[in-house]
């Protein structure tokens, strides 16, 4: 069973290994990288659902690296776990200010293990959602039918082209607008009356 894609990024190959026989023993695929990699690339490369950084990097700030990380790219919704050293205060700090999660060395097995579940379980459902939106963007922006979505206090939250052609508003003149953008004067009214009934829990 293949239950996630893992990237560490550590120096030390000793520890390194270890922790990638541990993950592979329980059915994570695991690739390493040192410091001097490009990360978004491996990120790319080997499909991550979850990065473990260590903070103990040769010749390279991990918490620099985490922020041109979340810039763009493949990386930027990746959760990432930093690995730091039980007497390392400053370091632990920095992680719990700027990571998704914190893993201390020594490894203790059942937290590792608990903790990049976590993540990689977090991960797979930002990549679902952005699967479905990109899904649904595709379907609007090919529909020859104006599609138009709303909140519940009924700003325009989706706009496509089609309803650009009907309406004559583009997407960004349009998103964030109150749907009455759309409603003739005479009908607006009842269409605020109707917005806050349903609001507050009412009939539709």
């Amino acid at each position: 069973m293949d239950r996630g894609h893992v990237l560490i990024v550590n120096d030390d190959a000793a520890s390194g290994s270890s922790l990638q026989e541990l993950l592979e023993a329980n059915g994570y695929t695991v690739a390493q990288i040192g410091s001097g990699a490009e990360i978004s690339e491996a990120i790319a490369e080997v499909r991550a659902d979850l990065v473990l950084l260590d903070t103990e990097l040769t010749g390279a700030d991990p918490f620099g690296l985490l922020e041109e990380l979340k810039k763009s790219g493949p990386g930027q919704d990746i959760p990432v776990i930093f690995m730091v050293t039980l007497d390392d205060v400053e370091a632990k700090v920095k992680g719990l200010e700027s990571g998704d999660d914190m893993i201390i060395k020594p490894f203790e097995v059942r937290e590792v293990l608990a903790r990049i579940e976590r993540q990689v379980t977090v991960s797979k459902v930002r990549t679902a959602l952005r699967e479905s939106e990109a899904k649904f963007r595709s379907v609007m922006e090919s529909a020859i039918d104006a599609i138009i979505s709303s909140d519940v206090t009924g700003r325009i939250l989706s706009w496509n082209r089609a309803a650009s052609a009907v309406f004559g508003y583009d997407a960004t003149e349009a998103m964030g607008q109150p749907l009455e953008l759309i409603i003739p004067e005479r009908f607006r009214e009842a269409h605020r009356t109707g917005i806050n009934r349903v609001s507050t829990g009412g009939e539709s």
